[in-house]
């Protein structure tokens, strides 16, 4: 039992997981590990990464195996490392992608995405649980050929208004990626970058809510145990409620469309209420707008004891 509890210990830095290779090291015998597995007490979750049977699979179980199994050193990288640094890529894929130098050679699995890079370092920073992820300018680079260059231009502006990474870090970032898919689309979104530009939509908002006497926290971030769930345009974080205001183009396209979707549906498991509201009705009817979210709060609010 001992060895079970320090085992147990490990793997709970591991968000339940852990590496044949230190079940050994605590002192488990090559038949005791293959006798748990044989029993089903030992779900292996990649080639000799193993997960206690009674262990949930979550976005945690799948990030803190991927880089058990491909070793160090790694980073976080695309969709994932996006997730990890709170940057709202629109992007929906329940793989863990990873990266490696160029030099390794580590074969994918399924549920998981390895890329090789020989833009590996200085790119390499802590996240908040002091996993190694790749920096945001670095990121913006990788998703920069899965976006489509409306959805490159709303990120990028998005960080720089955030102050999560310069217009320099960036090109700094791309620098000797070559011609890299998407470069020449993020090139081209920098080299039209205008600082003053930005969406009026949620500080008209805002605006109108106040005028109303209501006053939500903007910008509202809610993580789950592995990165970012969703950054809400306004909310009560108390009462759980959150109000989004769509613009009409940004918010059109069918991934949008799913992506919207999906983070309503996961926020909902965590107990949040998403409202959202179009543009063109915030400005045409704020009246009525006001009203409904005033209506929405009070919906929220316990009703009083008997």
């Amino acid at each position: 039992m001992l060895l079970d509890d320090d085992l147990a210990t490990l793997a709970q830095r591991q968000a339940g997981c852990f590496h044949r290779d230190q079940a050994l090291q605590v002192g488990f015998s090559r038949a005791a590990v293959e006798s748990r597995l044989a029993r089903r007490l030992w779900v292996p979750v990649h080639p000799r990464v193993y997960r206690a049977a009674t262990t949930s699979v979550t976005p945690a179980t799948k990030g803190f195996s991927a880089g058990l199994y491909v070793g160090e050193p790694y980073a976080f990288a695309s969709v994932t490392g996006a997730r990890l640094r709170g940057m709202d890529s629109l992007l929906v894929d329940s793989r863990t992608w990873v990266a490696v130098p160029h030099e390794r050679v580590v074969a994918g699995r399924p549920s998981l995405r390895v890329c090789r890079t020989r833009h590996f370092w200085p790119w390499v920073l802590e996240d908040r649980h002091r996993l190694p992820v790749f920096s945001e300018a670095r990121l913006v680079v990788d998703l920069a050929q899965l976006l489509d260059p409306a959805e490159l231009r709303r990120l990028v502006y998005d960080l720089i208004r955030r102050d999560r990474c310069t217009p320099e870090e960036i090109l700094a970032a791309a620098e000797g990626m070559g011609g890299r898919a998407g470069l020449a689309d993020l090139r081209q979104v920098m080299g039209d970058f205008d600082p003053l530009a930005e969406s009026a939509a949620e500080q008209e908002a805002d605006e109108r809510l106040q005028h109303g006497g209501i006053f939500l926290d903007r910008q509202v971030e809610l993580w789950g145990d592995f990165g970012l769930v969703a950054r809400f345009d306004f909310a009560d974080t108390t009462l759980k409620l959150a109000v989004e205001i769509d613009g009409d183009r940004d918010h059109s396209s069918a991934r949008r469309v799913h992506h919207d979707k999906q983070r309503d549906r996961a926020t909902a498991r965590l107990g949040w209420q998403v409202v959202r509201f179009p543009v063109t009705f915030v400005r045409r009817h704020p009246r009525q707008f006001v009203r409904e979210v005033r209506d929405l709060l009070d919906s929220r609010h316990p009703l009083p004891a008997a």
